[in-house]
């Protein structure tokens, strides 16, 4: 039996992050636009998208684990020949 285990990953806080505050349907959500007529009207019509920049993204940690098990007793006779 044999047990591996590895660590791989990071640990991030108030990392840089991009948002568009400008996203489709964002007018239905936040500007009370009919979803009827456009359900996917912009909040500020007059622009595509609109980046937001800011500190909030994160990253996690990150862990493996493997485990094998061979069966010791399975021993084959060699081929005959």
């Amino acid at each position: 039996m044999v047990l591996t285990m590895a660590y791989s990953g990071s640990h991030g806080v108030h990392l840089y992050s991009i948002a568009d505050s400008n996203a489709l349907g964002s007018g239905v959500v936040y500007a009370g636009d009919d979803p009827a007529l456009n359900p996917f009207s912009r909040l500020n019509g007059q622009y595509a998208t609109i980046a937001l920049r800011g500190n909030g993204a994160f990253s996690l940690l990150a862990l493996s684990l493997l485990h094998s098990l061979t069966n010791s007793s399975d021993r084959r006779s060699p081929p005959a020949g």
